[in-house]
């Protein structure tokens, strides 16, 4: 499929099964975990500032034709030595916010603040491939949780109980709402987030902890269950969580893959399997 066609096909994803005002709630999101971090730069002079240029010009990037510019400059960023930490929240985060503030200018339309959103978060993913990552045992905890709003618990529970069968180290979090659920994750001793969704009704809840994680716990993969993974494969393609399984056997394989050494190839462009991999 043509790089064109193929952004195209992720944004109606997001707009089917995301709305307006999810959206926006989105974006909201990223502007609490930016106001939040800017706290923390200012109670630590060491942090540097985002250079304003860098920024105003991934804005334009991520609402702009072409999804390569937007890589180059988180991969100039990259280069010059800037962490994962300060790329997700100084410039990405910020990034999201400005979209936010733009479209309640009326200065972006939907489909602009859609297409920047959804490059971040794929971009967001990309960065966390490429993390170096302790390996995994099965002393080290997993975290298992519900998405806010689900009322099917079955299936996780039972994950939690079988991988603790197979000798796995498993909390799992159930009934919270988003923010308690972030300030959980965010505090967690744990070397991987397991995410369950059983369909569309929670599927702005899903997006929503999505961008959260990837802001407060950068380097933390996260692997997507449910009867949402079987059904709705394009939107989960939008959203770009780590990995999607069906079966317990799938998960614990994932497992295994996600928290193994990350490889360290030269940074240029996503990984093959990324959705914006398949260009002209």
């Amino acid at each position: 499929m043509p790089y064109a066609e193929d952004e195209r096909h992720l944004i109606d994803s997001w707009t089917q099964y995301i709305h307006v005002e999810d959206m926006r709630t989105l974006a909201q999101e990223a502007l609490r975990r930016v106001a939040a971090r800017s706290t923390l730069v200012q109670s630590r002079p060491e942090i540097p500032e985002p250079d304003p240029a860098t920024l105003t010009g991934l804005c334009d990037t991520l609402v702009g034709p072409n999804f390569e510019a937007a890589e180059d400059v988180v991969i100039a960023l990259l280069r010059q030595g800037v962490t994962l930490e300060s790329i997700y929240h100084d410039y990405l985060g910020r990034a999201a916010a400005q979209l936010g503030e733009m479209w309640d200018e009326d200065r972006l339309s939907f489909v602009d603040v859609t297409r920047g959103v959804s490059r971040i978060i794929v971009l967001m993913r990309t960065l966390r491939d490429r993390a170096d990552l302790p390996r995994i045992t099965h002393a080290a905890p997993i975290l298992l949780a519900a998405v806010p709003g689900e009322t099917h618990a079955l299936g996780v529970t039972m994950a939690r109980d079988l991988l603790r069968d197979r000798g796995w180290d498993v909390n799992l979090l159930l009934g919270l709402d988003h923010d308690a659920l972030v300030e959980k994750i965010s505090k967690a001793d744990a070397r991987l987030l397991g995410l369950s969704c059983s369909g569309a009704a929670t599927a702005s809840a899903l997006a929503r902890v999505i961008l959260a994680v990837r802001m407060v716990r950068p380097t933390l993969p996260i692997l997507v269950s449910g009867q949402f993974a079987v059904t709705h494969t394009d939107l989960l393609a939008a959203i770009a969580p780590d990995s999607v399984v069906t079966t317990i056997d799938e998960a614990v394989s994932e497992i295994e893959r996600l928290t193994g050494p990350a490889s360290n190839d030269n940074i240029s462009r996503p990984d093959p399997t990324s959705p914006w991999a398949n260009r002209p």
